[in-house]
């Protein structure tokens, strides 16, 4: 029980300020915070982002040359990523 848990704290480590794009195929990342705002680059189906700043609609988020926000619900944090990735073997 206990490698277990440490097991999943090392899991949940290694996507602190990160997440995963939880979305069907592709979503814009925009240059501020509003829908319909300026399209500064695309996120695909478990892109792995960093965050920037997570705010309680919106994050902020980068990926390569990418800054931009995103909202929350096509994002997967914490536990949520760590259950998506391992569905899709990227805990590794």
């Amino acid at each position: 029980m206990k490698f277990q848990r440490q097991q999943q704290l090392r899991r949940l480590h290694r996507w602190h300020g990160k997440a995963l794009a939880n979305v069907e195929s592709e979503a814009d990342v925009l240059a501020e915070a509003v829908d319909g705002g300026e399209v500064v680059g695309k996120m695909y189906t478990n892109t792995i982002l960093t965050v920037e700043e997570r705010g309680d609609v919106w994050s902020k988020v980068s990926s390569g040359s990418v800054v931009g926000y995103v909202k929350n619900e096509m994002l997967a944090f914490g536990s949520d990523a760590v259950a998506r990735a391992a569905a899709i073997d990227m805990t590794n």
